[in-house]
């Protein structure tokens, strides 16, 4: 593997997307019932680096779609809060949904797995200048006699 290819898969390892139901109607998310996703993206960088310039998808699954002004919509680009996102810091946003679907037939037994509701992407760009300076050091040599 490239050295180019370590660090952009270490890079990509430092941005999570994590979820969450943030609101939804009763105990159980019911087929035609809306609710609310949370996405959070989180930099867990240990060390200096700076994303900027998102760019956010979540597209709909069999199971739930997003609605936006009143409609379903099988895409979005939400606008994301921030530009740019420090090591250690995040940001959410949240997505009206509708549910669509379900992959039990008795109700009201949740599933022991729940259904996938979004796929969800994010293109980042890296600020590089931001993240470190490179430093080479060197040692001046001259020959000195004595006089």
């Amino acid at each position: 593997m490239s050295i180019v290819r370590q660090l952009i898969d270490e890079l990509r390892s430092y941005l999570r997307i994590e979820t969450a139901i943030s609101h939804q109607q009763g105990t159980y998310i019911n087929v035609g019932e809306e609710f609310t996703l949370r996405v959070t993206i989180s930099n867990t960088a240990p060390i200096p680096v700076v994303f900027t310039d998102f760019t956010c998808g979540l597209l709909r699954s069999w199971y739930a779609v997003p609605i936006v002004n009143g409609n379903e919509v099988n895409y979005i680009n939400p606008t994301l809060p921030e530009t740019e996102l420090r090591s250690n810091s995040s940001m959410s946003f949240e997505v009206i949904m509708k549910a669509k679907a379900t992959w039990i037939v008795l109700p009201p037994i949740p599933p022991s797995d729940p259904e996938p509701i979004a796929g969800i992407s994010i293109r980042a760009k890296w600020k590089v200048d931001d993240s470190f300076y490179i430093l080479k050091n060197s040692t001046a040599h001259a020959n000195i006699v004595p006089s």
